[in-house]
């Protein structure tokens, strides 16, 4: 606060709290200014708050006017209860188990209250003990949701838990910890198709980017720039469609997978990448085109016609 004008060289400024004294304010360098931290004791209810100039004799002036207050010390009983933390975003989604690793930075958070708020209190939610989020109206059954907004990095640890906060300022019991690990740095290793066996039919052997081939569980293989990391799988596609995971070979520099390709599927464009614990897909190398037909040739009896899904052949 501010005085009129500075006090004498022996008055000090006392704070009053229900008219007894409760400690004297500090004066600032400028004379007017003052300040004071009380410690309030005593059942919890109205307080009146008061200043008063005292001199060195014991004199005092008149009190200010008062200055209503309400002292709550007591703490809210209500305890919140983490239920589901939720990854929305990337390729891998769906609940996460306690300490995941995820490349969502804003999952959503879902949980319960043993009961409803009461009038001024807040659901706090905290990252690393810090708040990111409030939650101010419930759901059904005492349910509340929150979309998060977490740090990112290459694997940045998280520790989530939740409080109810008064309008006083008075925490309660907070909620057990929910642990995940954010990672939203894609790979940066690269993966190449090396080849791709046919090892059905006449015809056998690797097949080049354009091919034709008949066998409809082709064998690839390819290699990474470096050993996959733990965590880190190769991913094989065809276009955008995520055929299944590679094996990879002792020295994590190599792979293969078998593909199955389904009787309706005439061309694939196969594609592989690496992706991480969390979910985050590393660069797409060049695509592999096939043609794809393991239909044998039927021949015309009337026609003396060959025909086939990419032959035509007629006999004089």
């Amino acid at each position: 606060g501010t005085l009129a004008a500075p006090p004498g060289p022996t008055e000090r400024l006392v704070l009053l709290v229900n008219g007894r004294p409760s400690g004297d304010a500090r004066i600032g360098a400028g004379g007017t200014d003052w300040s004071i931290q009380p410690l309030l004791t005593g059942p919890d209810g109205p307080v009146t708050v008061q200043l008063q100039l005292v001199d060195g004799a014991g004199n005092a002036g008149a009190a200010s006017i008062p200055f209503q207050a309400t002292l709550d010390s007591t703490a809210p009983t209500t305890v919140p209860l983490l239920t589901a933390l939720i990854d929305d975003r990337g390729p891998r989604q769906g609940p996460l188990a306690q300490g995941a690793v995820t490349d969502d930075d804003t999952p959503l958070l879902q949980g319960t209250l043993s009961g409803p708020l009461a009038s001024g209190e807040t659901l706090e939610v905290l990252a690393n003990g810090v708040v990111i989020g409030t939650v101010v109206r419930l759901g059904p059954g005492n349910g509340w949701s929150l979309p998060l907004l977490l740090p990112q990095g290459p694997g940045t640890a998280i520790s989530l838990t939740a409080r109810v906060v008064d309008a006083a300022g008075n925490a309660g019991r907070a909620a057990g910890a929910r642990r995940l690990v954010v990672d939203t740095v894609a790979p940066a290793m690269a993966t190449t198709i090396t080849a791709v066996i046919d090892d059905h039919g006449a015809r056998q052997g690797a097949a080049a980017p354009g091919d034709w081939i008949s066998d409809r569980t082709p064998r690839i293989l390819g290699s990474l720039s470096a050993p996959a990391g733990a965590g880190e799988v190769v991913q094989v596609l065809n276009g955008d469609t995520v055929l299944g995971s590679a094996v990879l070979a002792a020295d994590r520099r190599s792979w293969g997978f078998t593909a199955t390709v389904p009787a309706a599927v005439a061309a694939l464009t196969l594609r592989a990448r690496v992706v991480d614990a969390a979910g985050n897909s590393g660069a797409l190398p060049a695509d592999h085109p096939l043609q794809v037909d393991s239909l044998a040739p039927t021949v015309d009896r009337k026609s003396t016609r060959l025909n086939s899904s990419h032959a035509n052949i007629s006999y004089a």
